[in-house]
């Protein structure tokens, strides 16, 4: 890690001068001097922090068994529903079909109420995980970075490649060269790739917890 690994880019040169700038307001105009940067660059597979993150996987299961139960609940109306339908096919007159309709109608108004607020929970519960584990990822990354002299951290997401079958696989190659963003690395010196010691600290720290 004691190499230097890039050299400086536009968008290290852009943190830079934002840098000085700051510096520049706080001195009352006259530049504070500043150690060259040296432009450390690591990356960070999410993908595969999220796969070997033992505490992303107890809240994956954990969303799972919520969702599970906010089915369940809705399981009971939607029998009674099914039940209302056999019945309205049973009837044989007017008098008998309306009381029915009606009845289906209420439950089906209520029923598509209940599915809609089961999802925005649902949806509330992923988002509220996904920045808790985002945040504990950004955090770790940071005190690696830190610690290690590390000027900057770029995340990407990809199959492990170490997993040839997985990594050159048509979905995953097709994802990269047609649809993901940009900065996906193509080659890079396995000495920059911090994501098993970043998977190390979380899992450690969970486990302290």
């Amino acid at each position: 890690m004691k190499r230097t690994f890039a050299i400086v880019t536009a968008a290290t040169l852009g943190i830079g001068l934002g840098l000085v700038s700051g510096a520049w307001a706080q001195t009352g105009g006259q530049a504070a001097p500043a150690s060259p940067l040296r432009t450390r660059v690591a990356l960070v597979n999410m993908v595969q922090v999220l796969k070997q993150y033992k505490k992303f996987s107890v809240i994956q299961e954990q969303l799972k068994a919520q969702i599970q139960e906010l089915d369940k609940q809705l399981q009971g109306k939607r029998n009674e529903l099914i039940a209302l339908k056999n019945n309205l096919q049973t009837a044989k007159t007017a008098e008998e079909r309306e009381p029915i309709e009606s009845k289906i109608r209420q439950m089906q108004l209520s029923l598509q109420a209940e599915e809609e607020d089961a999802r925005r929970k649902v949806g509330k519960l992923q988002g509220e995980h996904a920045v808790q584990i985002y945040r504990e990822v950004e955090e770790a990354v940071k005190v690696f970075a830190q610690v290690n002299d590390i000027e900057l951290v770029l995340h990407f997401n990809d199959a492990a490649k170490t997993d040839t079958a997985d990594y050159y696989s048509p979905n995953n190659v097709s994802r990269k060269m047609l649809t993901n963003g940009p900065l996906m690395p193509m080659h890079w010196d396995p000495r920059m790739d911090i994501t098993p010691a970043v998977v190390q600290m979380l899992n450690a720290k969970m486990g302290a917890q």
